[in-house]
């Protein structure tokens, strides 16, 4: 049996936060908020206990970068994908020093959502 996980997404662009809400649970996954801000991401995850953070990295007031740092320090075990439009050689290191994951490039479909899950479980 498929575990249902629960997930706060984080993007500053609201056609983007719900396509990614959407995405998350066609799959079968809960939602447990959205945030429009890394501040808020943070808010969310001290006020619910979550298994992801589906995040962006620019953001006003605390980028995805900061926002991942702290959640990853305050709850280890929470998994934090990235999901950007950044695709350069550095992109990955700059990810992983700040505590996300896995990486999805914006756009990406169920499918891949669904591998790095997977993976990541």
């Amino acid at each position: 049996m498929k575990k249902i996980n629960s997930f706060i997404i984080a993007d500053d662009n609201p056609i983007d936060l719900f396509l990614h809400a959407k995405i998350v649970s066609e799959l079968g996954h809960h939602v447990v908020g959205l945030a429009e801000s890394g501040d808020k991401l943070i808010e969310l995850c001290k006020s619910h206990k979550v298994d992801y953070v589906l995040s962006d990295t620019i953001m006003p007031r605390v980028d995805g970068f900061a926002a991942c740092k702290v959640i990853k320090e305050e709850f280890p075990n929470t998994k934090a994908i990235c999901v950007s439009s950044f695709n350069d050689l550095t992109f990955p290191v700059r990810l992983k020093n700040n505590g996300f994951d896995a990486y999805l490039l914006k756009g990406f479909t169920s499918y891949k959502l669904n591998a790095v899950v997977n993976q990541l479980e």
